[in-house]
């Protein structure tokens, strides 16, 4: 036991001596909303569908690399929004985004037939997250 003991607290206090601990802190990331408006006229048309391009300059190298963008469209002046991708009314309101610019497309949700560009004002929110 007397031999034990000695290799045991030698042991001990290796194990505490050569271990170490990491602390490692995760920045949490922000996320902002940016708002704009669509007027009727902005509406392209493409193909069988419409678009528009919004400039948002807050969509930068590092949203695309480790960031997100979230976009919401508002039919009824804020009261609601809705999450893009959506189907409202047979059109599907779909988005994607590249460099400093948000993308908002419609088309038909069957696949087929034709639709027109909206008549009235949408609201727009996108969430951006920066890593």
């Amino acid at each position: 036991m007397k031999k034990i003991l000695p290799f045991i607290t030698v042991s001990i206090i290796c194990l505490f001596a050569f271990s170490s601990c990491t602390k490692t802190v995760q920045a949490p990331s922000q996320t902002y909303a940016v708002t704009g408006t669509i007027r009727p006229g902005d509406w392209k048309a493409s193909g069988s569908g419409y678009f528009v391009s919004l400039n948002v300059p807050d969509v930068t190298n590092s949203v695309l690399n480790d960031g997100g963008v979230v976009t919401y469209i508002s039919f009824d002046n804020g009261n609601t929004y809705e999450a893009l991708p959506e189907v409202v009314n047979g059109v599907a309101y779909g988005t994607y985004y590249s460099y400093s610019t948000v993308n908002i497309d419609l088309y038909s949700a069957t696949g087929s037939g034709s639709i027109t560009a909206p008549s009235t004002t949408i609201l727009v929110k996108i969430l951006i997250t920066v890593p």
